[in-house]
């Protein structure tokens, strides 16, 4: 019930038209959206425009005001705020239809290029400039309310032309009778949107359920790869392991036969060395001798 009477209010305010430009620095604006936060405007703000980005940024404001196309942007507590006036009212506005200029960029760099920009525009032709860009803003709001005008007194005609229809009333028949098959068709077209959009939910969800399962499984698999890939290098590992105590075990019975050849060899060989030693300590002897006769036959001499 509430929001429906601010919305009433919305629309009442659109209708009245704005404010005019010489009272707008004395009149304190308070837009209240039902369960959405205040926004409190006490004077026209003032904007900085960004070249590059291709909007304009209010400096020297309670609040962060983007101005684009005719439209004023707040953005709140992460939701964002329309309003074809700085006045309000306020509308809810999603972020995928917020206009592509100011979505590409994150809120916190369009802060920086409004700095920066601010800074820039400390220079008098920048000042020049920024006024014009305001002055350019208030004949569009005069312009916006010339429009609102128009719209008010088409509004007016078309009530009297529907007054002058209502005393016919086969008019009036044909006219009811209209606007409730267009209130089926819309109804219509409102449930089947809400049957494609619930079953792009179950669509959706049945691809993320398939999604985790395969992720799940390829998790599972690679763990099971794993786990076959370490057996296999265990068993490698023990393979080789035992391949080597293998080729110690035979490498120990070579050397151990080697050895037992050498000492079996050196056994055959001690007897025939004892009788080569024999021989060269006997000849030693007869060598002695020999030389001691002839020291003995050089004495006589």
């Amino acid at each position: 019930m509430n929001k429906n009477i601010w919305l009433t209010a919305g629309i009442a305010g659109m209708l009245l038209g704005n404010p005019s430009a010489d009272a707008r620095a004395e009149v304190s604006v308070q837009i209240n959206t039902g369960n959405r936060p205040s926004f409190e405007i006490n004077s026209a703000p003032s904007f900085v425009y960004l070249r590059t980005q291709g909007f304009s940024v209010s400096v020297g404001s309670p609040y962060d005001i983007i101005y684009y196309r005719n439209y004023y942007y707040i953005n709140h507590n992460d939701n964002w705020y329309r309003s074809s006036n700085y006045h309000g009212p306020w509308m809810l506005i999603l972020n995928q239809r917020l206009p592509y200029q100011i979505r590409r960029h994150r809120f916190d760099d369009i802060r920086r290029y409004r700095d920066v920009e601010a800074r820039r525009s400390d220079h008098e032709n920048n000042r020049y400039q920024r006024n014009d860009d305001n002055r350019r803003r208030l004949l569009d709001q005069r312009n916006e309310s010339h429009n609102q005008k128009v719209e008010e007194q088409r509004n007016r005609d078309a009530n009297n032309r529907r007054a002058q229809d209502q005393q016919n009333r086969d008019a009036n028949i044909r006219r009811v009778e209209d606007q409730q098959n267009r209130d089926a068709n819309n109804r219509r077209v409102e449930d089947q949107q809400n049957r494609d959009a619930n079953n792009r939910r179950v669509e959706d969800q049945q691809n993320r359920d398939a999604n985790n399962r395969r992720a799940q499984d390829q998790q599972n698999r690679d763990a099971n790869n794993r786990r076959v890939e370490d057996q296999q290098n265990r068993d490698a590992n023990n393979r080789r392991a035992q391949d080597q105590q293998k080729m110690n075990v035979h490498n120990q019975k070579v050397e151990d036969q080697q050895k037992s050849e050498a000492n079996k060899k050196r056994v055959e060989d001690q007897p025939k060395k004892d009788v080569h030693n024999k021989k060269v300590e006997d000849q030693q002897k007869k060598d002695a001798k020999s030389n001691d006769n002839e020291k003995n036959n050089g004495k006589r001499d």
